[in-house]
């Protein structure tokens, strides 16, 4: 957006301050707003001068360009780890930025010299500065460049899925997203789960988990069980808007820490889990060779697991659900069925998909790390 002349740009990252106010600062200012794979869901994704994840080396290089050529960025809680940056390259200019940490504020970077503010309760001042744009009126923001990457744009543009086709991994997570509700909690597990997700066109006060730091196959699982059971007391006690615990999960990663499901069943958790079956680590195929025999695992009957962990049968207070989809029809038929919709009890859907697909954000980064680790650019 310019004002007085100046190029600006918002970019959420992992911020408290931004989760809690950052749509009313988006949608008051106007400025064109992005957020890295790891602050997906900080933003109100309906608001217009939302543009989406800034994907770097893996997204298009007229939308990176943009990005680095703003002359003041404000960057809220930056993750800068390689997973969430893609390879250091979803960056801004470091002399424009000013980034907000939850107790400290740095402008500028040593080259230019730099200044920073510590004990500075950013939510706070975030609050102030809000309170105040009732007095500003937004102007027109910089044109911002066409985004070939923008979900909201490649889901509408989308032909039908033939019913018969295989579920692939480059539209099914972009279709995956009329599923969801405001209100949701949605966890993608580490591996094709947490690229894929970054694809999800989300609704409101929806919010989305997922790793951008270590890569943890099998914490997902894990986690749900702890996210289920804190929505549902928010819930109860009137702190958030009733919603859903959805859960993607690999079937690699779901023999990390299957036995959280025993759990998952005896707090009787209102709980939807997606089992991604591709056959074994595919994230690890991608980057080691679809051919090592150590990204293989034993097949499981993944849907046998609620009864072997002790799952009541036909009890009305905890229904159990399995169902699976090995093409498109299935995958709707599913969706669209009423018992997997309401999301409650425990759902388990396993979803198969082929060994060697992958979304394309992931294909890109590991192009971009191969090539790097070969001394390339």
């Amino acid at each position: 957006m310019r004002r007085h002349g100046v190029k600006s740009l918002l970019v959420g990252d992992a911020s408290d301050a931004l989760q809690y106010l950052g749509s009313e600062l988006v949608r008051r200012t106007g400025i064109p707003t992005l957020t890295t794979p790891f602050g997906k869901s900080l933003v109100d994704e309906s608001l217009p001068n939302f543009h989406g994840i800034y994907y770097g080396l893996a997204g298009s290089l007229e939308h990176s360009n943009w990005a680095k050529s703003r002359d003041l960025v404000l960057h809220f809680g930056p993750l800068r780890s390689d997973i969430n940056t893609y390879g250091f390259t979803a960056t801004t200019d470091a002399d424009a930025t000013v980034v907000l940490e939850a107790d400290s504020i740095t402008i500028g970077t040593t080259t230019k010299g730099s200044a920073s503010f510590w004990g500075v309760c950013t939510k706070s001042l975030l609050g102030k500065v809000v309170a105040r744009l009732d007095e500003v009126k937004p102007t027109t923001g910089d044109p911002f460049p066409a985004n070939p990457d923008d979900p909201r744009e490649i889901l509408k543009a989308l032909p039908p899925a033939e019913p018969g086709s295989t579920v692939d991994q480059y539209s099914s997570w972009l279709r995956m997203s009329s599923f969801f509700r405001p209100g949701d909690i949605i966890l993608t597990e580490t591996g094709t789960s947490s690229y894929g997700g970054q694809s999800f066109v989300l609704p409101e006060d929806t919010t989305v988990v997922a790793s951008s730091i270590w890569m943890s196959i099998g914490y997902a699982l894990a986690a749900s069980q702890g996210v289920a059971l804190a929505q549902r007391e928010m819930i109860t006690e009137g702190t958030r808007r009733p919603g859903r615990t959805i859960l993607f999960e690999g079937d690699g990663s779901l023999q990390m820490s299957a036995q959280a499901i025993s759990d998952i069943i005896r707090n009787k958790l209102d709980m939807t889990i997606f089992i991604i079956n591709n056959n074994g680590y595919t994230v690890e195929r991608i980057i080691h060779g679809f051919h090592a025999d150590y990204n293989d695992v034993q097949p499981w009957r993944n849907l046998e697991a609620p009864s072997y962990f002790g799952a009541p049968q036909d009890d009305p207070s905890y229904r159990v659900t399995t169902r699976s989809a090995r093409n498109w029809g299935e995958l709707q038929s599913v969706l669209e069925d009423p018992i997997i919709q309401e999301g409650k009890g425990l759902n388990m859907v396993e979803v198969f998909m082929e060994m060697d697909d992958a979304p394309q954000s992931l294909r890109k980064f590991v192009e971009y790390l191969t090539n790097r680790n070969r001394g390339g650019k």
